[in-house]
């Protein structure tokens, strides 16, 4: 760690007090010394960007909430002090180096940061349409069941109690079916309700009691003890609830660094979380010492440590860290808190350099939305719609899912906050309102195909026919209209699996050129091709179009290939789907124009229609699509 002996004669002047002036504190690059800790960083940092600057003012800079940071010539950087140092009068964060997130202190924290959320807060006003409203866990884990001197717990009945308690979820990896070595089935089940030994419980279950206990709590929802496994009646119930059960809770527990139920939720820090930093001490007006800390590449250690942890992998995770009002996040580095105001670490610095897809604001971002501040602004269906086909499906098809057939069930919670605040009809993952751009997604090249379930997940217009990676383009107003749908379920919930689904729709329609050949066109250089997926270029009056097709390339077997206008230059691609049954059209792809125009002849790998016009041919069209 420099100190202030790695630091020249002018910076050894820079306190809390020459940086808190009106001026702040100016540097020119022509005194910068090579030898200097500061200097250097501040020549890395901010002049080497811009050599046509010759000076800039350090300064502190306090954001919206009162928190402080150090702003360098129009860049920020974290800075931090000790306690009961002088620096802290001026809002300076005090850093607390994590040690072990079991620790008494990080247990004080944590209490002291919902006790303060629940009190200045107005997180508890869980979104405008109420969404919880009535709902409660069927079963919770009472973790003082027999005392505080005993951790072992006990499954109990809330149907037994004349109101719903207060509880605390848990958000963690299953991992892989062996370790799924702790769940209720029907055959323990009344065992469960007499008692669940502690000394059986996997690392992560007794971890979450602990903190449960610790936070002040009796009662915590975990959904391997929760929910009676293997027991399809019991999952179609639970699991059309389960939204609702994390965003009713206190708060929810994610045990981010954790594989499975066995790896635990709490960490030994062994080294600095941020292991750089430059430590400036000098004198203030009135003879006291200061100390100000500040940290080398915050935001790239913060990236690399929180980007890729497990949970952020698991499918069903995703609406755990978008429903509940407040998380604590159990992370190797320390842990963080999330709600909807604010984003705090142990550390106590602010965390600013979030990135902009961090999980810390999805919560934000999609809970924010549907509970506006100002009610006479009304929620917009666009920007509703926005975080739902890209925020949020953006994220689901990075993460895994053990059974696919959740792929629809795993983000029932959050379907369901969408319908009740706008009250838009649910089409098998995808809206009624402006249903055309809901049809308008494409599987990007370049991502290898995952093998497809012999289970029906869905119908062919929407991303959940195929469960893996899909993209959206940016949203655009659709002229199709919707006429008809009907989606048949499997059980009681209406945003959970289905069986069967169709819509009809009204749209400019025209019947497409056979392709003179099934000769695929190539992906581009470095991509992974995918063994199903297939992308043909073709020429049409020098107009390049190119269709991306969702599996096989079917032109071979094709009677008829349509086109289907969604708007803003993308068309669906259908065929028919015809039998005793039905008599409709299947979505096997989406084309629409490159942009690009070809002078003289195909290079090969480019199909040319002639005597074909894009233009002509178009009529409206009332159609069913399956």
């Amino acid at each position: 760690m420099p100190s202030d002996k790695d630091l020249c004669i002018n910076c050894k002047a820079i306190n809390v007090e020459t940086l808190s002036a009106p001026g702040g504190f100016w540097v020119r690059r022509a005194d910068l010394h090579r030898q200097c800790c500061l200097c250097a960083f501040i020549e890395n940092k901010v002049f080497r960007f811009d050599r046509g600057v010759k000076e800039i003012a350090l300064r502190l800079k306090s954001h919206f909430d009162g928190a402080v940071m150090l702003e360098m010539g129009g860049t920020e950087f974290n800075i931090g002090t000790l306690e009961d140092d002088p620096a802290t009068r001026f809002k300076v964060p005090v850093y607390r180096r994590p040690t072990n997130t079991r620790s008494p202190e990080t247990f004080a924290m944590a209490k002291r940061w919902i006790q303060q959320c629940a009190s200045n807060h107005d997180c508890d006003r869980v979104f405008k349409t109420n969404v919880n409203s009535g709902i409660r866990p069927s079963r919770l884990i009472d973790v003082l069941a027999f005392g505080l001197s005993c951790l072992d717990a006990q499954l109990i009945d809330t149907r037994s109690l004349s109101r719903c308690p207060q509880y605390i979820t848990l958000s963690y990896c299953w991992g892989p079916p062996s370790s799924h070595s702790y769940t209720t089935t029907r055959a323990n089940f009344e065992e469960r309700r007499r008692r669940i030994k502690y000394e059986d419980l996997p690392q992560t279950f007794r971890d979450a009691i602990t903190i449960t206990r610790e936070m002040g709590e009796r009662y915590l929802w975990a959904d391997a003890i929760c929910i009676i496994q293997q027991d399809e009646d019991d999952w179609e119930v639970e699991s059309k609830t389960m939204g609702s059960i994390y965003a009713n809770a206190l708060v929810s527990i994610a045990a981010e660094d954790s594989k499975d139920s066995h790896g635990g939720c709490f960490r030994d820090i062994t080294g600095p979380e941020i292991p750089d930093l430059i430590r400036l001490e000098s004198e203030v007006s009135y003879g006291k010492t200061s100390c100000l800390l500040l940290f080398y590449d915050h935001l790239s250690f913060y990236t690399r440590n929180l980007s890729n942890i497990p949970l952020r992998k698991r499918a069903w995770a995703m609406q755990e860290s978008i429903l509940p009002r407040r998380i604590l996040h159990y992370t190797a580095s320390q842990l963080y808190w999330e709600c909807r105001k604010v984003v705090l670490a142990e550390d106590g610095l602010p965390r600013y350099d979030v990135p902009p897809n961090a999980f810390f604001l999805r919560l934000r971002a999609f809970s924010n939305a549907f509970t506006p501040r100002d009610e006479s602004k009304p929620i917009t269906v666009q920007s509703s719609f926005v975080l739902w086909y890209k925020l949020v499906l953006d994220d689901y098809f990075e993460r895994f899912l053990t059974f696919p057939e959740d792929v629809l069930p795993a983000i029932a919670g959050i379907a369901t906050l969408i319908h009740r605040s706008l009250q838009c009809r649910y089409i098998a993952g995808i809206w009624a309102e402006n249903i055309g751009y809901g049809l308008s997604w494409s599987m990007p090249v370049g991502f290898a195909s995952l093998p497809q379930p012999s289970t029906y997940l869905g119908p062919s217009f929407s991303w959940v026919a195929r469960c893996e990676r899909k993209s959206y383009p940016r949203y655009f107003k659709s002229p199709v209209k919707l006429q008809e749908s009907h989606v048949k379920l499997t059980g009681p919930d209406p945003f959970g699996r289905i069986n069967g689904a169709w819509i009809r729709v009204k749209g400019r329609m025209k019947i497409a050129p056979r392709l003179p050949g099934t000769k695929r066109g190539s992906l581009p250089s470095g991509d992974r091709t995918r063994s199903n997926k297939s992308i043909v270029r073709t020429s049409i009056d020098g107009q390049l179009l190119v269709a991306c097709f969702d599996g096989e390339h079917p032109a071979s077997s094709m009677e008829e290939w349509c086109y289907f206008d969604l708007g803003d230059e993308k068309h669906l691609i259908l065929v028919p789907k015809r039998d005793e049954n039905h008599n409709g059209w299947v979505r096997v792809g989406l084309v629409e124009p490159s942009g690009e125009y070809l002078i003289g002849k195909s290079d090969g790998e480019i199909h040319t229609i002639e005597g074909w016009s894009w233009d002509d041919g178009w009529e409206e069209k009332d159609i069913i699509i399956y």
